[in-house]
């Protein structure tokens, strides 16, 4: 069968993606690469849904998940395997050959890599031109934009109209803007590429659910998020490109732009903050959806030379026979290959083209955080050192130690940003093939850090950029999923940083808050499904936790941890008084008979400890050989806890013989002002049972202990 090659052309917003996906369904087996790894999970994760996990799989730099049915392949387009044949093969956003960071890696792919049956070029009409003299009987299938795209001019900050997203350049200006956005619009969801995918696809859900109305953004916003946005605002047209600042070309600012608009929704672009007027030129060049043709691409030799690290470096550095490729002179490995070639140690080790191959592999380690050059030529020289040693193999040991320090809890925006990237690089190293040993079991604890970092990270970028509105709180899932309203180490009910409640043990005393109208239906009612949800997770913590948690004081005040949860209360017989929780509406009846249950074991369980002395009145009051006067009184002792009003038993003691007085005496009768009781060894037991004699009779204990409270680690 003759393989076909085609490109699908067009604006952005026009269905390019999708149509590929759907020509990949069609064949038997087929790969995409993503200029993103979250567009690469994004699409694995839609496909995986709609047929099955099993037979899709996903390869990132950071993550490969390749079960052994997959037949369609979602990857970066760094990590689109070669040594694998599909019928189908597709690259997106093309037009990225001509970027001076990574177009070599999309020139490569477009070069060598193919599909069996069909190759397809996904991208902009800029790059038609690059594409017809590289395949000269290439079809190209023009995907026109349905919707219009028009000016919108300048607008205030403040009078943004919603459904906005606005673009800025640097991390620390999207959060400025994200904060003038909560004082006057309610605040913002945040999308910049150094999100991870689980904190990006969070924060997006909260816009496209419209829980916000506002999205601040980097440009990473152009390639492939397909949002319900109508303003497109442009705070800046100068951006750092990780060599230089400079301004953004026509085709850049359009790729921005063309994401306001669905369909066939028409949208609009603008500037706001300090830009305040664009060329006439450029806005008729976005609403026309122009382009730049581009006129050459970079590109870098793939075959390399293994012989020698001097024929390596040769072997990079050869220049392209076409005029259209740009030689990348600058490439992250080609960087760190020269530095680690300088060091001795390293250098030494490098014995064999295995060797060299290994090292070159090793210098293709990303540095995600971008600015740690020092920290992380250090890290390749050691990981270099490990694995060109004799075992081969990073240390398990070092390699866990790396990735712990990561875990340390933080609670800044910055540090667990920084955090991301660092688990990235551990991420990386932990999927590649026989560099760590138990390797499977690596990848999963990076990835449950990742995925902890950022759930952290979007709860903290809800809490800092979005103010709890009644409009918030229409959404009966944005408390209970986004965890707004959230408990602290204080036990204070938090709602964006202002306190709303206060946990007092089984009860919450809601605080009187300007912020917040409570009155108002839907706040109230999901402020109550919040403080439903938040009493669930104290009630399985109750239901779980260890009787030494659990204390009481001399007054029958019954304690969790430190707070006051319940009272002891005269019940039918001493030894089992009524116990009565303190709590309101929001602890439903049936936890509370569990807690109920949980107190009584609790209580049991101090006086099932050391009760010998239980166990013997219990035998004596069942005796017949004994006198019905004896077993009366130990009748009484027992069912009391050795305790019994002295006034109902004087008759039946003044009966007793001399062998029975001596019975008693052995497990420590005594013969009180106003009571019979057994002198009891065991101070816990001892303290009990006072506590429970003072709410039985209503009297006030005379007990003196230096102890506030008490609890069942003392019977021991």
């Amino acid at each position: 069968m003759i393989k076909k090659i085609c490109a699908v052309l067009g604006p952005t917003n026009t269905g390019k993606t999708f149509f590929a996906i759907q020509q990949m369904l069609k064949h038997k087996n087929g790969m995409i690469g993503f200029p993103l790894r979250l567009l690469a999970r994004e699409n694995y994760e839609k496909i995986g849904r709609k047929i099955g996990f099993s037979k899709v799989a996903l390869l990132t730099g950071e993550e490969k998940i390749i079960p052994s049915t997959a037949i369609f392949f979602f990857c970066t387009v760094e990590s689109m395997p070669e040594n694998l044949a599909f019928d189908f093969l597709a690259i997106d956003e093309v037009q990225l050959a001509s970027n001076q960071e990574r177009g070599y890696f999309f020139t490569d792919r477009i070069l060598n890599l193919r599909g069996k049956h069909l190759t397809m070029f996904l991208g902009s009409e800029s790059i038609e031109k690059i594409l017809r003299k590289l395949f000269k009987k290439i079809e190209i299938i023009k995907k026109p934009r349905l919707s219009k795209l028009n000016f919108y001019g300048y607008k205030n900050l403040i009078r943004l109209p919603p459904r906005s997203a606005i673009i800025a350049f640097s991390q620390l200006e999207v959060y400025s803007i994200a904060e003038k956005l909560k004082k006057f619009k309610g605040g913002a969801s945040i999308v910049t590429g150094a999100l991870s995918p689980e904190a990006r696809n969070a924060q997006v859900k909260i816009f496209e659910n419209g829980e916000v109305d506002y999205l601040v953004a980097t440009d990473a916003i152009g390639m492939g998020l397909n949002l319900s946005i109508k303003y497109i605002f442009f705070t800046n047209l100068i951006k750092f490109d990780g060599f230089k600042k400079r301004y953004l070309t026509f085709d850049e600012i359009s790729q921005i732009a063309g994401r306001a608009g669905r369909y066939k929704t028409d949208g609009f672009f603008g500037t706001t903050q300090n830009l305040k007027t664009i060329n006439p030129e450029l806005i008729k060049f976005v609403e026309e959806y122009k382009f730049n043709p581009i006129e050459k691409i970079f590109w870098r030799n793939s075959s390399l030379n293994f012989q020698s690290i001097s024929e390596l470096i040769k072997s990079i550095k050869k220049k392209p026979e076409k005029s259209i490729f740009i030689l990348k002179k600058d490439g992250h490995d080609h960087m760190n290959l020269n530095i680690l070639v300088q060091n001795h140690d390293v250098k030494k080790k490098v014995n064999c083209q295995k060797d060299l191959k290994l090292l070159w592999e090793i210098c293709g380690i990303p540095d995600y955080t971008k600015i740690l050059d020092e920290f992380h030529s250090k890290l390749l020289i050691k990981i270099s050192e490990y694995m060109l040693s004799s075992s081969g193999y990073i240390p398990s040991k070092w390699f866990e130690a790396q990735f712990k320090q990561i875990e340390k809890f933080t609670d800044k925006i910055e540090n667990i940003n920084m955090k991301i990237a660092q688990i990235r690089i551990w991420s990386f190293i932990a999927n590649k093939h026989n560099w760590v040993k138990d390797s499977i079991r690596y990848r999963d604890k990076i990835k449950k850090i990742e995925i902890y970092l950022s759930n952290r990270l979007h709860k903290l970028l809800v809490n800092k950029f979005i103010e709890i509105t009644g409009k918030n709180f229409k959404s009966s899932n944005f408390l209970s999923k986004n965890q707004f309203c959230k408990l602290n180490i204080k036990n204070e009910v938090v709602v964006n940083d202002k306190v709303l409640a206060i946990l007092d043990g089984f009860r919450f005393k809601i605080k009187h808050n300007d912020s917040f109208n409570l009155k108002n239906s839907h706040i109230y009612k999901n402020l109550t499904s919040s403080l439903n949800r938040i009493s669930s997770d104290i009630y399985e913590d109750f239901i779980n936790t260890s009787f030494k948690k659990i204390t009481f004081d001399m007054k029958a005040n019954i304690f969790w941890k430190n707070q006051l949860i319940a009272k002891f209360l005269k019940g039918d017989k001493m030894s089992n008084p009524r116990i009565k929780i303190l709590h309101d509406e929001i602890f439903g009846r049936k936890n509370l008979e569990l807690i109920k249950k949980k107190l009584y074991e609790f209580l049991f369980d101090i006086l099932n400890k050391n009760n010998d002395y239980i166990t013997q009145l219990d035998n004596y009051s069942k005796n017949k050989q004994f006198s019905p006067s004896f077993r009366a009184i130990c009748f009484g002792l027992y069912e009391n806890l050795g305790h019994s009003l002295k006034s109902e038993y004087k008759r039946s003691y003044e009966k007793l013989n001399a062998l029975e007085i001596n019975n008693l005496k052995k497990i420590k009768f005594i013969s009180g002002s106003k009571f019979f009781f057994i002198n009891i060894c065991n101070h816990s037991i001892f303290l009990t049972t006072q506590m429970l004699i003072s709410v039985y009779y209503k009297i006030e204990t005379n007990v003196i202990s230096k102890k506030k409270t008490y609890s069942s680690k003392y019977a021991d």
